[in-house]
């Protein structure tokens, strides 16, 4: 591995607050993963696996100024750009066919400092043209030792 590429821990907490005010939902991850320093920011990948699959599903976010790139590969794939105050339009493919998606960015933050980093993202989903639920992801990472 490159002095560029890191070995991480990666902790992911996900929250979903449903449209009409629903039970809100959390999502709990640790697994391994890989940083990568680039010319203007970062790189972190790692796999998680998604509740209507068991098999792995790479995700990999771009980390550069005033943006996150989430793309996450597999049989629910979908890429996904957070800009604060900025909406994305894509799409989410399923084995059962594509589905067309939207986000609106209410909170991008990301850090990486001395072997560890966080990434905040808050944002509003809809699925076909409708508001499916306000999600808040919070991703740290931190250095392995060598």
């Amino acid at each position: 591995m490159s002095e560029q590429m890191k070995t991480v821990l990666v902790t992911m907490i996900g929250k979903s607050c449903p449209e009409g005010g629903g039970k809100p939902e959390e999502i709990r991850l640790m697994t391994t993963g890989t940083l990568e320093k680039q010319e203007k920011g970062y790189v972190l990948r790692y796999e998680e696996t998604d509740g209507d699959s068991d098999e792995p599903q790479p995700v990999t976010l771009t980390l550069s100024p005033g943006q996150v790139t989430m793309n996450r590969t597999g049989d629910y794939g979908a890429t996904l750009v957070f800009g604060r105050g900025q909406r994305f339009d894509g799409c989410y493919a399923t084995p059962f066919g594509s589905l067309n998606m939207g986000v609106f960015s209410t909170r991008v933050q990301w850090r990486v400092e001395k072997g560890e980093g966080e990434v905040r993202l808050k944002y509003q989903l809809d699925m076909q043209g409708r508001f499916v639920a306000t999600h808040d992801l919070t991703v740290r990472f931190y250095e392995q030792d060598a």
